[in-house]
C-alpha cells in the first residue's frame, strides 16, 4: 500500500512540475498548446515510470527489460528537441552510469570486456573521430556507441541468469507487438503517432501516390526493418520451442502474424522481399508440430497458393495478396535501384577524398553542405538534406573509412564465425536454437541496410545488441569452460 502511494503521488507532483516546466517554454514564444500537450504526454508516464522502477529490487534489471519492451515509444526527442537526443539515449547513458556505479563502486562482478570481438572496432572507428571534418559530432556519435557498448555488457550480465532471459523474450515479443499495432493503427485511423513528419511517408512510385505508415517510427523504413529482424528472431523461438508456456506461444503467433501485416502496410520492399519469405518459411517448415501435423499443415499452405496461381493467375494472385502500396513500389523496384545505383555513383567521390579514415562518424549530411552551400540555407528553413547515401554500407564506408568498415566487418564476421562454431560442435538443442535465431535475425537486418541507414534511430541501432546477445553469451559461457577444463 505505501508503494502504491508513492507511486501516485509521485505521478501527481511530476504531472504538475510538467505541467509549468511546459508553460516556461512556451514564455514569450509561439509554442502552441498542443506542444505543451505533447511534452506532458511524454514525461509524466516516463515519472510514473521511474516511481515504479524504484519499488523495485533489481532497478537495472527491471531498467532493461520494461527499455526492451517499449523500445518503439523511447525514439521521441526529448526537449529541447533540437539536441536530438531521445528516450533510448537517456536509457543508455542511465545503464552506462549504474554499471560502471556497481562495478566500481559497490564492488560487484561485472565483465566490462566480455569479448574481443566488441573492443577491437570500437578502438579502429577512434581515429575516424580524430580526423573528422566535424569532431564534435563524431565525437557525439562516439559517446552514444559507447554508451550502446555498456548497454551491451549490462544485457550480457542479466543474459545468464535463466529467468531474467526468459522474461527478455516475452519483452522482446511486446516490443514486437507494440510496433505492428501502432502501424496498422494508423492506417486504420490516420493519427500520426509519430508526432514527426518524414518524406519516405508518401512516396510516388509510377504515377501512384503511396501513403505509406510507420507507427511510433517517423520512417517506414525502420519500422519495417524494425518489424522484419524481431519477427525473424521471435519466430525461430517460437517453432522450436523455446517460447514454451501456452500463453506466451498463442501471443507471439498472434504478434507473429499481424507483424506480417504491418510489414506489407510500410510498403518497403527490403524488408517484404527478404523478411516475409524468412518469417513464412521458419513458421511453415520449422515448426514443433507432430510430423504429421506438419505434413498436413504444409500441403494445405503449399496448396492453398498453387490453386491461387492456377486458377486466379500469379498477376491476380499478387493484386489479391498484397495491398495495392506494397504492390506498386515492388513492381517498381528496378527503377528505385537504379536511382540509387546513380546516388552510389555521384557520392563515391566522399570516399576517394579521405579513404582511411573517413569524413568522419555522422557527417554525411554536413559535408553535402559544405560541398552545396545552399543546402545549408535549405536546411536552417526546414528543408530535407539527405543524411545517408541511401545505403548503410556506403555511409559506414564514407563516415568510418576502411578502418571502420573493417571494424563492422571483423565484429560481424566474428558473430557469424561463432554461432556456426556453436553449432557444429558439441552444444545443446536449446543452444543451436538461440544461434540459428540470431543468424535469421541478422541476414534480414544485413539485406535491409543495404538500403538504408537505419542505425540513425536508436531502436534501429540496439537490434544488433538483442541479436548478438544469443552468441557472445553462449561463447562466453564456452570460453570459460575451456579455460576451467586447462586449469583442472
Amino acid at each position: 500500500m505505501k508503494k502504491i502511494l508513492i507511486f501516485f503521488t509521485g505521478g501527481i507532483v511530476f504531472f504538475i512540475c510538467v505541467y509549468i516546466l511546459a508553460r516556461l517554454m512556451a514564455w514569450g514564444t509561439s509554442l502552441p498548446t498542443f506542444s505543451i500537450l505533447k511534452f506532458m504526454a511524454f514525461y509524466v508516464p516516463l515519472l510514473l515510470f521511474l516511481c515504479f522502477l524504484m519499488t523495485r529490487s533489481d532497478q537495472l534489471g527491471s531498467l532493461l527489460l520494461i527499455s526492451i519492451a517499449l523500445i518503439p515509444v523511447l525514439g521521441f526527442k526529448v526537449p529541447p528537441a533540437r539536441i536530438g537526443i531521445t528516450g533510448l539515449d537517456v536509457v543508455t547513458l542511465t545503464v552506462t552510469l549504474l554499471i560502471i556505479y556497481r562495478r566500481y563502486l559497490k564492488q560487484e562482478l561485472i565483465d566490462l570486456f566480455p569479448s574481443t570481438l566488441l573492443i577491437l572496432p570500437i578502438c579502429m572507428i577512434i581515429p575516424s573521430v580524430i580526423f573528422s571534418i566535424e569532431p564534435i559530432t563524431s565525437f557525439l556519435c562516439f559517446i552514444r556507441i559507447i554508451a550502446f557498448y555498456f548497454l551491451l555488457v549490462a544485457l550480457l550480465h542479466y543474459f545468464q541468469d535463466k529467468s531474467w532471459r526468459n522474461r527478455f523474450f516475452e519483452a522482446l515479443v511486446f516490443s514486437l507487438f507494440l510496433t505492428s499495432a501502432s502501424v496498422i493503427l494508423e492506417r486504420l485511423t490516420g493519427i500520426n503517432l509519430s508526432l514527426g513528419y518524414h518524406p519516405g511517408k508518401i512516396t510516388e512510385s509510377g504515377m501512384i501516390i503511396i501513403r505509406r505508415y510507420s507507427g511510433f517510427f517517423q520512417d517506414p523504413q525502420k519500422a519495417a526493418q524494425f518489424m522484419a529482424c524481431t519477427a525473424a528472431y521471435v519466430v525461430v523461438l517460437v517453432c522450436r520451442g523455446i517460447i514454451h508456456e501456452r500463453k506466451q506461444i498463442l501471443f507471439s503467433w498472434i504478434t507473429l502474424t499481424i507483424s506480417v501485416i504491418a510489414i506489407l502496410i510500410t510498403a518497403t520492399r527490403a524488408s517484404i522481399l527478404a523478411g516475409l519469405p524468412l518469417i513464412i518459411g521458419t513458421a511453415v517448415f520449422f515448426n514443433r508440430f507432430r510430423p504429421i501435423y506438419k505434413l498436413i499443415f504444409t500441403c494445405v499452405v503449399v496448396a492453398t497458393m498453387i490453386a491461387l496461381i492456377c486458377f486466379i493467375s500469379p498477376r491476380r494472385t499478387i493484386d489479391y495478396l498484397l495491398p495495392q502500396s506494397a504492390r506498386a513500389r515492388l513492381e517498381h523496384r528496378r527503377q528505385a535501384f537504379l536511382g540509387r545505383l546513380q546516388i552510389w555513383q555521384k557520392t563515391w567521390h566522399i570516399f576517394k577524398e579521405k579513404p582511411i579514415t573517413g569524413i568522419g562518424l555522422g557527417n554525411y549530411q554536413e559535408y553535402l553542405m559544405r560541398e552545396n552551400p545552399t543546402l545549408r540555407s535549405l536546411h536552417r528553413l526546414g528543408g530535407y538534406v539527405p543524411n545517408m547515401p541511401e545505403s548503410g554500407y556506403l555511409k559506414i564506408l564514407y563516415e568510418g573509412g576502411i578502418l571502420g568498415a573493417l571494424g563492422c566487418l571483423f565484429l560481424i564476421g566474428g558473430i557469424v564465425y561463432s554461432g556456426f562454431k556453436i553449432v557444429t560442435t558439441k552444444s545443446t538443442q536449446r543452444g543451436r536454437v538461440l544461434v540459428w535465431s540470431t543468424l535469421f535475425g541478422l541476414a534480414v537486418f544485413m539485406a535491409t541496410f543495404l538500403t538504408v541507414f537505419t542505425i540513425s534511430d536508436p531502436r534501429n541501432a540496439i537490434l544488433p545488441l538483442l541479436l548478438f546477445l544469443p552468441i557472445l553469451h553462449l561463447s562466453k559461457n564456452r570460453l570459460e569452460k575451456e579455460v576451467a577444463k586447462k586449469e583442472v
